[in-house]
């Protein structure tokens, strides 16, 4: 992820639901080729064949077994078959009549890691339009006959919806729950609620393209809610669910009432409450902004509290006794890392030879892969992405054996590794039977240190070992660092190194945040511990809910997921939930210091002829208020500023956006814009988009004039070559100052489709627009959406 985008795209909260996983499509007949007992079969396999192809599917090896999991899936224990399930996707899907189910299986093997309830229908869609085919997927529970997921896609089938929607969020969101009590089935005692934030906020929703309205709900029973958002449900812009996802291993609540009350909770919470100084990454709609001396709390003394047991309850689940892990020095090695002098910066095989040199990679192996990427933690180094694979000749798999690594081009700093990207899920030992006798934990300890030395600049002055685990002999060794700066720990900046039984390099991963670097930090507090703990105290509390652990793989073994209902801390104002206090001025600050929309109408649009126009555009931030929060509607704007307020509108973009090219290099100027213009990133997006062509010098810091905007207008709308043809005899000769129009064409195109329109009989084309009129006529160009012959602001 290179930026903290304005908002999160429908199509991406779907990504937060579990841990992540890879899934892929898998082409009709070879879709259940890989399951160790499931069915699987082409459209129309039914009946006795059915039993052949399972056993037949039982002993087939194919490239879906590197995904193998302990659980398997058993057709003995089918309660929901095959065909009740694709009954019930068109039931829910009316538009799947017209489709045609190309693959099935009974299990999940096309998805790294497995999950593992593999009771499910995995179906394969497919419809033809127009001799062009489009794929579909969706899962069923085929125990319970509750819905999974499914994804329909919308651009197969014409049906876009756009600005303005049909159905109004309200109303989308009624649709939402009815279709939920139709795609599942819950527990007696059991219902579904919309999380606090669900209804959908137009900042994560772009202006231009489909309108999608997304949905979250969570679990509830007894009147307690789960913190776990389990559900998600798209709904378009006409009213049509498109899309749904939901876990494979939802949470089951149990039913317990608590026996330690809120005030208990709460003065518990007050007596461990422990504050410590930290070193805070801040960031902002551009990423990693600054770091920030802040007090925090200390993870162990805001340990949930089991409502039940009154027990107190670690991040695992697990009892704890509050005890904060022992930290230990990292005792300087004979091999410590050195960065590069050098001052050009690595090529792909030079980082490539790094890795091999320093840590080695698997024989067989050969580079199929090097990307050079901007660096999410260090923006201004670069990093080599690098992936190792068996070669051209090595059988093709849906998850394939290969190694990969992150680089820094500037320093050779190598921040991570991972021996196989792929490994083979809930097989015990296989990585100690591969990797020789195994070692004991203090033989592991010591090469964790070698690792971190060797891998980490000043590791020794650095870094301390804050956790540790002891997997044993058949699962390896897990060692976590925390990094220190003048004895403050510094937040999020860890490394984590895993190694098999005998004690070999598995994966490596670190994150150095190079604004530590940066002089001007502080080491000492103007806010006092006492004072933090205060403030803290009065904006945070213990709520009650239901929690869930586990659900997911770690070292290579599944952890089996339970639900406790605890206590656990929460904030009494939600705007505080990712704050901390600033331990300079006592203020609260956010972690996440996303762009807001004012929760009052800046002043100088109320009242304003296009006010509506202007709060649209603030709701859906492509517009926000300066500091003092004015909008300032009548003020001129640059024709950067109008390309900037377009791609905000049609793409998740930011002015940080752009990285470099894959070899390397700085990226060339786009339309005769310098990479290091703040305007550059939209600019280059437009010139990819096709708005503007790329021979073009664009004056993007000089006002914009009415004229302007109608040539900038015909090339969003790909019609710039048609203005040719409007030169004469058009709307723009009926203007009095039409001698004045140098492009007739492209003001004739704005004026036809209502765009734009005169002034007293005259266009005025030298006029400047101001940001209240560009509001009015991006307005008017939203509602033109679905009545051309190509999509607005978007290439495809």
């Amino acid at each position: 992820m290179k930026q903290i985008q304005r908002g999160i795209s429908s199509a991406a909260k779907f990504m937060l639901i579990g841990a992540a996983s890879i899934s892929l499509l898998v082409p009709g007949g070879t879709a259940g080729a890989a399951g160790a007992a499931g069915i699987t079969g082409a459209a129309g396999i039914t009946g006795a064949s059915l039993a052949a192809t399972a056993a037949t599917a039982a002993t087939t090896e194919t490239a879906a077994e590197t995904a193998s999991s302990t659980a398997e899936a058993d057709p003995s224990k089918v309660k929901f078959t095959k065909d009740q399930a694709v009954a019930k996707l068109k039931e829910l899907f009316p538009i799947l009549n017209k489709a045609a189910v190309t693959s099935y299986e009974l299990g999940v093997t096309n998805e790294y890691p497995p999950p593992e309830n593999q009771m499910v229908w995995n179906l394969q869609w497919s419809y033809n339009q127009n001799s062009s085919y489009f794929g579909f997927s969706a899962r069923v529970d085929a125990v319970s006959g509750n819905l999974i997921n499914a994804f329909i896609s919308a651009s197969g089938w014409n049906n876009e919806v756009y600005y303005p929607p049909k159905v109004t969020e309200e109303e989308a969101f009624e649709l939402a729950k009815a279709f939920l009590d139709k795609a599942i089935t819950l527990p007696d005692g059991v219902e579904m609620v919309a999380e606090e934030s669900s209804l959908s906020n137009p900042a994560s929703q772009l202006l231009f393209g489909p309108v999608e309205y997304s949905f979250g709900f969570k679990q509830k029973r007894n009147g307690i809610e789960s913190e776990y958002t389990d559900t998600y449900v798209i709904v378009d812009g006409s009213g049509t669910v498109t899309q749904f996802t939901r876990s494979a291993d939802p949470a089951e609540l149990p039913d317990l009432k608590p026996a330690v009350t809120q005030a208990e909770a709460d003065s518990r919470f007050a007596e461990q409450l422990d504050m410590e100084l930290a070193y805070v990454p801040l960031y902002d709609e551009e990423g990693l902004d600054r770091l920030v001396l802040a007090w925090r709390p200390t993870e162990a003394s805001v340990n949930s509290i089991d409502a039940v047991s009154g027990k107190r309850i670690n991040g695992m689940g697990e009892e704890t006794d509050g005890t904060p892990p022992v930290l230990e020095d990292v005792p300087l090695g004979r091999k410590i890392f050195q960065a590069r002098s050098v001052q050009t910066d690595l090529t792909a095989d030079e980082a490539q030879k790094l890795v091999e040199q320093y840590i080695g990679i698997p024989a067989g192996r050969i580079l199929s892969y090097s990307y050079l990427d901007d660096s999410y933690w260090n923006p201004e180094h670069p990093v080599w992405r690098l992936t190792w694979g068996s070669g051209p000749n090595a059988p093709v798999t849906a998850f394939p054996s290969q190694s990969s690594a992150e680089v820094d081009s500037s320093t050779g700093q190598i921040y991570s590794y991972t021996k196989e990207d792929f490994m083979p899920y809930g097989e015990k030992g296989s990585a100690a039977a591969a990797a020789g006798q195994p070692v004991s934990y203090t033989a592991a300890k010591q090469k964790a240190m070698y690792w971190v030395n060797l891998l980490y600049a000043d590791a020794s002055r650095q870094l301390k070992l804050a956790g540790e685990g002891e997997q044993g002999p058949d699962n390896g060794y897990t060692f976590s660092f925390q990094r220190y700066y003048q004895g403050i720990k510094v937040l999020s900046d860890t490394v984590t190194v895993r190694l098999n039984s005998a004690g070999g390099l598995e994966s490596y991963f670190s994150n150095p945040n190079r604004l530590v670097e940066q002089s001007g930090l502080a080491s000492k507090p103007a806010v006092s511990k006492e004072t933090a703990e205060a403030a803290y105290l009065k904006e945070f509390q213990t709520g009650l809910h239901f929690s869930r652990y586990g659900g997911y793989y770690t070292n290579n073994v599944y952890a089996e997921p339970f639900t406790r209902l605890v206590y656990g801390v929460v904030p009494k104002d939600k705007k505080h939930e990712y704050d901390v206090l600033d331990a300079a001025t006592g203020e609260w600050v956010s972690t996440y210091e996303s762009a807001e929309a004012p929760e009052a109408e800046p002043a100088d649009i109320k009242g304003h002829p296009q006010e509506q126009e202007l709060q649209t555009l603030i709701r859906y931030h492509i517009l926000m208020p300066d500091e003092a929060g004015l909008i300032h509607p009548d003020a001129a704007i640059t024709a950067g500023d109008w390309i900037q307020m377009m791609t905000r509108a049609s793409s998740y973009i930011s002015s940080g956006d752009y990285g470099l090219n894959t070899d390397g290099s700085q990226p060339a100027d786009a339309a005769g814009v310098p990479a290091d213009d703040e305007y550059f990133a939209y600019i280059r997006q437009a010139v990819q988009l096709g708005w503007i062509n790329e021979d073009t010098k664009l004056a993007v810091h000089d006002k914009l004039t009415r004229e302007q905007m109608a040539v900038l207008l015909a090339g969003i709308l790909k019609y710039s070559k048609l203005t040719a043809f409007l030169e004469k005899n058009g709307e723009a000769d009926a203007f009095s100052d039409a001698s004045s129009i140098s492009n007739k064409g492209a003001v004739t195109l704005v004026v036809k489709l209502g765009l734009m329109e005169g002034r007293s009989g005259r266009f005025e084309p030298g006029a400047y627009v101001t940001k209240a009129e560009a509001a009015e006529i991006m307005m008017r160009l939203a509602g033109l959406q679905g009545r051309t012959d190509q999509r607005i602001g978007m290439n495809y």
